[in-house]
């Protein structure tokens, strides 16, 4: 007996005690005003020639691109009612119209709308009567008739209670066919025909009445007469459906016969009060139109989903092997057959835990637990043997020559079965072996932490340097490609010697890839923890050798049939592909099995349209090219494309001309510009398209229009203006530049006569000069030099007589005058004579530390007697020990010359001296209560520069001085008296 002919005679046995719980064959999806539409009751559903699917709505005409609803209104139309009645497609042209209340026909055409809508003449400017109408459009009327029907663009008919009137060109013929149920007419192939029951309709038709077959699932129904019949008919789509029994049942004319098909079943019409029904066949979507709850959308499912009637812990699925053609075996026991039949195998749910499994070529199947591998009948029903390993099997494979390769978490054996009584050899010692293949000589081994070669017949162990530390999922190996799988890093193709990660989808879901199957029409199939992805194989073949930069995947969610996005890894092996071209993965719940060759992938290839172009939030109207001027503030441009697959699949991107880098762009989402130059730009879009396809393209010209100054006159003008006034300053420039020639010539002959003349008498005066000053300086020497002596004998002794006046009493007065005077001379004569020696000595004075504490006080002692006299009172709030670096002599001088100053000038008062501590260094301040200085003297004392204005030798010394010892000196004027201040630098 064959391993099939035994595994279908076990099947069915064992079926009867399990059924397939199916799950529901579509999803749904209810789109109302909340979700974008303008309104809930949708009247008629057509597509136009780009795609888009244009609703008829009480609030208004909406087209649907399959993920956005976009509303046209009065702006959009032009039309005067926002109120759309039907969409009506006219069969000679083929251009669809959206017919308004006021029986306005509004054009649409590759997405959009023309506003332009064409009254009733307009568009029909021979009509004479109703009747004319049916050349043109089916479009309901009175006149005694039910209803018209336009069956082509040559041909119409009107129908009546008792008879059908065909009209084809100038022919009319009535042909009697009575009828208590008009709505069960329909057209389909331009055919006129009346459904009687679920197996019979009548054909109507020049010739006459003719009976017709329906074939196909709608006869299977029971109990069906025509008023249980209801027909859904579109003549702008030319489909026709029967809903009987919450089903729908597509009819369709072959020429011979109506073919029916069950598209849909359990889905309520009259509870969702539906009234219009379009099919998209790509796509297997319904979408039907409610007359009180919007847009429903039903998908179909692509994908057969299959769990058990059991415990749903245990209809969890892992790995999988084929067991025949038609069957396949999972490692956790069940049987599953692509016609829906399932079994299980209660042994092999002992013996396995789920991850792995393997059938050799006498058809045994192997299975791994914990610590054991077991070795089962073809059937499962009996354990042949057990083997077991000091560490958890991880891994089986079954490789060439009858080896069969255990890895576990300990490291690699290998069971040779075509040895009777063979034991398991070990090979290597290795952690955590997750996945073994071979390719030729060569065993290739994952891990948790990396990805490994062994050399069969070298012995060679080899890893992968730029796999360490990556988890590896799964290996797939055709011939000299290596694919790998890993768990948070994308998949890899190993050839040539190349390793190089395939590109991953814009959602990054392929990070996790678990399995990669091939199909038999060149895809693989990968599955991931968030749904499904087809690919073709040659595309990421050119992207592996660089002949593409990019791949297209195609990604399927539950939406499309699974139980749930997340399917099952990191077992082995981790999908099937039987010989009749069926498809298996496991899932988190139950399995997928489907037969990709049935499979029609909707692509992403239609046109890009532009719907709207908002400037700083105002509509304009749409053309060819935009022309704007530069003073917006946002320029939004609205995308779209028909796409009824998943919006996971459109990839938009978008890029001036000139720029290098595409920018990604979200469906439905707006291309922004705050600023662009003036110009004309070119803006490209564009959109992956599909399998070995590169993308599809739309371009749009915007033509910034340039400021006044950007313009082409305004430069010309500008550039004119620029050359002309070059011109004339070169030429007013030039003319000038010869008169100053001319004139600096002559100036300087003279000045050079004249400076000659005085460089001669500057000699002359400068020998004069030095002379006299020299002069001067002795004889001032020798003066206070020579009259210091007698000075100073004449202050001793009216001194005397002053100290001593009980000898003469009427000497005091006179002797202390002569005291007073001597001693004012003398300290006047020895500050004149410092002040000589600082330019009869010439040189830089030597700065040493100083007390200015008592080099005032000693000033202030010098002055005492002075003070009295002028009842002033002298104050030296100095700190002791308050040192400055200076020269001692020049600072001497100057303070002499401040408090003398002060003594002359004040009556009744106070001298004070005291110091501040600044950031610059040390501060001394002297303020007095005199008659105050002249403000134009304060004026000259605190600008270095300036004409002379005081006539004290006093003052000019001291501003002569001060920069001599780098003293910054500053006179203030006060209400009463002077305020000093000679500012120190820092002590060095």
């Amino acid at each position: 007996m064959s391993r099939s002919t035994f595994i279908g005679l076990f099947l069915l046995l064992y079926f009867f005690s399990f059924q397939v719980q199916s799950q529901d064959n579509y999803t749904v999806k209810n789109y109302s005003d909340i979700d974008g539409l303008p309104q809930n009751s949708i009247k008629s559903i057509v597509p136009d020639e780009s795609g888009y699917l244009w609703l008829a709505t009480d609030g208004g005409l909406t087209r649907y691109d399959g993920h956005h609803f976009l509303i046209y209104d009065e702006f959009n139309t032009r039309d005067r009612s926002k109120r759309i009645n039907s969409l009506k497609r006219h069969l000679k042209t083929g251009i669809l119209y959206a017919e308004t209340e006021w029986h306005e026909f509004v054009p649409i055409k590759k997405g959009s709308t023309i506003p332009q809508p064409l009254a009733f003449k307009t568009l029909f400017p021979n009509a004479e009567y109703p009747g004319d109408l049916m050349e043109e459009l089916p479009l309901r009327y009175g006149n005694g008739s039910l209803f018209g029907v336009q069956l082509s663009a040559s041909e119409r008919c009107e129908i009546t209670h008792d008879k059908v009137i065909l009209y084809q060109q100038k022919n009319v013929k009535q042909i009697l066919y009575p009828s208590d149920h008009p709505s069960l007419f329909f057209v389909s192939q331009k055919k006129l025909f009346h459904i009687n029951t679920n197996t019979s309709a009548d054909l109507i038709d020049e010739k006459g009445i003719a009976k017709v077959a329906i074939t196909g699932d709608l006869t299977e129904e029971k109990n069906v007469s025509e008023s249980t019949l209801k027909l859904f008919w579109n003549n702008a789509t030319d489909q026709a459906f029967v809903y009987v029994n919450q089903s729908v049942y597509q009819l369709q004319y072959n020429g011979r016969v109506l073919t029916s098909k069950l598209l849909l079943k359990g889905f309520n019409f009259t509870e969702k009060n539906i009234i219009t029904i379009y099919y998209h066949h790509p796509s297997k979507k319904f979408f039907l139109g409610s007359l009180t709850q919007g847009l429903y959308v039903i998908q179909l499912a692509v994908f057969n989903a299959k769990m058990a009637k059991e415990q749903f812990d245990k209809s969890i699925k892992y790995a999988l092997i084929p067991y025949d053609s038609h069957t396949v075996l999972f490692a956790n026991g069940s049987v599953l057959q692509t016609d829906g039949k399932e079994a299980r195998l209660p042994l092999l749910t002992q013996y396995s835990n789920n991850f792995s499994i393997a059938i050799d070529k006498q058809a045994h199947i192997w299975a791994q637990k914990d610590f054991t591998v077991a070795k089962l009948s073809a059937n499962g029903s009996k354990l042949l043997a057990t083997y077991t390993f000091p560490d958890k099997a991880s891994c089986l494979y079954m490789g060439t020559d009858g080896l069969l390769w255990i890895g576990t978490v300990g490291g690699i054996y290998t069971l040779d079965l075509t040895t009777p009584k063979a034991t398991p050899q070990e090979l290597m010692q290795l952690k955590n072996v997750s996945i073994l293949k071979e390719q030729g000589d060569y065993l290739w081994i994952g891990t948790h932490k990396g990805l490994f070669r062994y050399h069969l017949k070298q012995k060679k162990f080899t890893a992968i340097p730029k796999m360490s530390d990556f988890h590896i999922r799964n290996i797939l190996i055709r011939q000299d490609e290596v694919w790998i799988c890993t768990y948070g890093d994308g998949f890899y193709l190993y050839k040539h010697q190349l390793l190089k990660k395939m590109p991953l989808d814009k959602s990054k879901y392929l990070n996790f890839s678990h399995c990669l199957v091939a199909d038999q029409r060149g895809f693989f199939w990968v599955t991931t923890n968030k749904g499904l992805f087809q690919v073709a194989i040659k595309d990421l073949l050119a992207f592996h050798r660089g002949a593409k930069e990019e791949v297209y995947y195609n990604y399927f969610n539950q939406d499309y049939g699974f139980n749930i996005n997340e399917f099952n890894g990191g077992c082995e092996p981790c999908g099937a592909a039987l010989n009749d071209g069926n498809l298996v993965f496991p899932s988190l719940i139950g399995s997928v099995m489907f037969d990709p060759n049935l499979i029609q992938t909707e692509l992403p290839d239609d046109p890009i349209y532009i719907d709207k172009i908002l400037r700083d939030n105002v509509e304009i109207k749409l053309s060819n090219r935009l022309n704007i001027n530069p003073d917006f503030e946002r320029l939004n441009i609205m995308i779209s494309t028909p796409y009824f697959g998943d919006r996971h699949n459109l990839q938009f991107e978008y890029k001036l001309k000139d720029e290098n880098n595409w920018i990604p762009l979200e469906p439905n989402a707006a291309i922004t510009f705050s600023t662009l130059s003036s110009g004309t730009h070119e803006l490209l879009i564009r959109k992956a398209a599909g399998f070995g396809q590169s993308y599809t393209y739309k371009s749009f010209v915007i033509k910034v229009l340039p400021r006044f100054y950007e313009t082409w006159w305004f430069k010309l003008l500008t550039s004119a203006l620029i050359l002309l006034l070059i011109i004339l300053i070169f030429r007013q420039r030039t003319s000038r530049i010869l008169k100053r020639n001319k004139m600096l010539e002559e100036l300087v002959h003279s000045r050079t006569q004249e400076l000659a003349n005085n460089i001669h008498h500057l000699k002359d005066s400068q020998n004069q000069l030095e002379a006299q000053s020299n002069f001067q300086k002795r004889l001032l020497a020798a003066i206070t030099h020579d009259i210091k002596s007698p000075l100073k004998y004449m202050m001793i002794t009216g001194k005397q007589l002053y100290v001593n006046p009980e000898q003469n009493p009427s000497l005091k007065e006179v002797a202390r005058a002569i005291y007073l005077s001597s001693r004012s001379m003398f300290y006047f004569t020895e500050n004149l004579l410092n002040y000589s020696k600082l330019f009869v000595n010439d040189t830089q004075q030597d700065f040493k530390p100083l007390d200015l504490h008592h080099l005032v006080a000693r000033k202030m002692d010098i002055f005492s007697e002075a003070g009295v006299h002028h009842n002033i009172t002298f104050k030296n709030e100095i700190e002791k020990g308050t040192l400055v670096h200076t020269n001692g002599l020049i600072l001497s001088v100057i303070i002499h010359n401040l408090l003398d100053n002060a003594v002359k000038f004040s009556v009744n008062g106070e001298v004070v001296f005291s110091s501040l501590k600044t950031a610059s260094g040390i501060m001394l301040v002297m303020t007095d209560e005199g008659v105050g200085l002249p403000p134009e003297i304060v004026d000259w004392l605190n600008f270095s520069k300036g004409e002379e204005v005081s006539n004290g030798l006093g003052l000019k010394m001291i501003k002569e001085l001060a920069p001599k010892i780098r003293v910054n000196i500053k006179a203030e004027r006060l209400a009463k008296g002077t305020r000093f201040e000679l500012q120190f630098p820092q002590m060095p």
